[in-house]
């Protein structure tokens, strides 16, 4: 069943990044935040729109070896505080249900996945798939997996979708095309959210995501992220959210990038 999240509204970080070369060795990406979301439960009879604030964490680690040949693994978790609910559409006695967590009741969000790919100096890629759990809307297999392509150390295109964090808000885990930069410094990125360019008429507010991590000791870079736009065309307010990132390589740099 297709998710309708309405709001989200992270007040203090967690983790995000775009697709980007990976590195000769071990990457590992890490972070956790407070968030704020509204999301139609689609699952029930009727549908209610509830408010949710949570904590949110994501860890993602992958490995390139000589050969170019990587693979990726991530993990998304958010435990979140119902703090609103209004029913949205009627029901018969018979039919009613209530809302699966009600004000005041805690509930989860969150995901894992897998990839494996090829980066090489010029272009790079990860495919595979990852398991999404949402409590009020739905839980299964979701894809994985992004490319980019560039001049090292000075710009490369990307696209990606389903690499997290996935929680409450659909389209800001969807998939995403954009421009960025890395070297030895900086990492930085601008994205657009894809689907929401290609209705007719555009949707307004469509998502879009930017960010940058700054090189802060040898392996290590610290940065953040920000994402603004509507899941759906429904929405009364747009979602948003704000990220912190730390990103640790423990391998020698790559002379490429």
């Amino acid at each position: 069943m297709e998710a309708r999240p309405l709001l989200l509204l992270p007040l203090v970080p967690l983790l995000l990044a775009a697709a980007r070369p990976a590195p000769l060795g071990t990457e590992t990406e890490a972070g956790f935040g407070v968030s704020q979301s509204q999301f139609d439960t689609l699952a029930t009879t009727p549908v209610y729109r509830q408010g949710t604030t949570g904590l949110t964490g994501h860890l993602q680690a992958r490995h390139r070896l000589p050969s170019g040949f990587t693979f990726s693994g991530q993990l998304d978790a958010e435990l979140a505080l119902v703090t609103t609910d209004r029913q949205m559409t009627a029901a018969s006695a018979e039919d009613w249900t209530p809302p699966q967590y009600g004000v005041g009741e805690l509930t989860t969000f969150g995901g894992a996945g897998l990839r494996a790919g090829w980066h090489g100096k010029y272009i790079g890629a990860e495919v595979g798939g990852g398991l999404y759990r949402h409590n009020a809307i739905d839980f299964g297999l979701r894809p994985s997996a992004e490319i980019w392509m560039g001049l090292p150390q000075v710009a490369y295109l990307w696209a990606g979708g389903g690499t997290g964090p996935m929680a409450a808000s659909a389209a800001l885990s969807q998939t995403f095309v954009g421009v960025g930069h890395h070297s030895k410094y900086i990492t930085a990125w601008y994205g657009a959210h894809v689907r929401s360019r290609l209705e007719v008429p555009p949707r307004r507010d469509a998502p879009w995501q930017a960010g940058a991590a700054f090189a802060i000791s040898p392996g290590v870079r610290l940065g953040g992220d920000f994402a603004y736009g509507r899941s759906a065309a429904v929405q009364s307010q747009a979602d948003s959210r704000a990220l912190m990132m730390v990103i640790v390589d423990q391998t020698k740099r790559d002379e490429w990038w």
